[in-house]
């Protein structure tokens, strides 16, 4: 579900980053202007400038846009940390499995990796 829930965010912010006027739709679609990813929002939101440079990149973007492409860049940026500690976890959890009945520190070593991810 959280999967599928980050997709949905990343195409809902690109949408959202890249929309306008048609003449605007146009310039992306030709190359002449920047379609922007959500790499390029993360990478924009994480600068000094932040809405400003949005604001240069698509003047169609108003503050409330920009607050609203704050907010799901990070709820996307959460879920997918989320994700990647619970596959972590998983991964460690087997590892652990796999160790009991064999030596005690090797036990102890993977124990605390899991530890390390609850």
């Amino acid at each position: 579900a959280d999967r599928v829930a980050i997709e949905q965010l990343i195409a809902q912010a690109e949408d959202l980053a890249n929309r306008g006027s048609t003449a605007e739709w146009l310039f992306r679609r030709s190359g002449q202007w920047a379609k922007l990813s959500f790499s390029d929002l993360v990478a924009v939101l994480l600068s000094r400038e932040g809405a400003s440079a949005l604001k240069r990149l698509n003047p169609s973007l108003g503050d409330a846009d920009i607050a609203t492409l704050a907010t799901i860049t990070a709820h996307t940026l959460m879920v997918t940390v989320r994700v990647g500690a619970c596959s972590r976890t998983l991964s460690a959890l087997a590892d652990l499995k796999a160790a009991l009945g064999g030596e005690e520190l090797a036990v102890q070593l993977k124990a605390q990796a899991v530890a390390g991810w609850v």
